[in-house]
């Protein structure tokens, strides 16, 4: 009898071993794959902050082109504008209008890319609390 209950107390006991370490496992492929996740932001981040810095920059100069047009014409007025001058002049503003537009191409690629950080930081913040018996919070809670 006691050999069988020996028997029995050592099954419960290997099978409370085995069982722990699967949940290990569980938890070690969890935290990995969270940490693929925080590099993953962690590059988003970068991006993102890089197209903040361009646009930006793309901003000045459009802010500075728009400047130099208007002293330009502030030149022009009372004189009558040769062929030449009139062909660079519309040159000028065709290339401040593709500035602006690639401006604004970018603060879409900005703020997609945001929105894609959001998006996995919720998805991380979910798996987080779900890895951790909790009920996931809602973002700005």
């Amino acid at each position: 009898m006691k050999d069988l209950t020996n028997n029995s107390l050592a099954e419960v006991l290997q099978r409370l071993l085995e069982r722990l370490e699967a949940i290990q496992a569980q938890t070690s492929a969890r935290v990995e794959e969270a940490a693929k996740i925080a590099a993953s932001l962690d590059k988003l981040a970068e991006v993102a902050a890089n197209l903040e810095l361009h646009r930006n920059q793309e901003t000045r100069l459009i802010n500075k082109l728009e400047t130099l047009a208007s002293q330009l014409e502030k030149l022009e007025f009372g004189r009558k504008a040769k062929p030449s001058q009139r062909k660079f002049e519309q040159s000028f503003r065709t290339f401040i209008a593709g500035a602006k537009t690639v401006g604004q191409i970018m603060e879409m690629v900005a703020n997609s890319v945001q929105t894609m950080m959001d998006s996995i930081a919720q998805a991380v913040e979910e798996f987080r609390s779900s890895s951790l018996g909790r009920t996931p919070q809602k973002a700005g809670s």
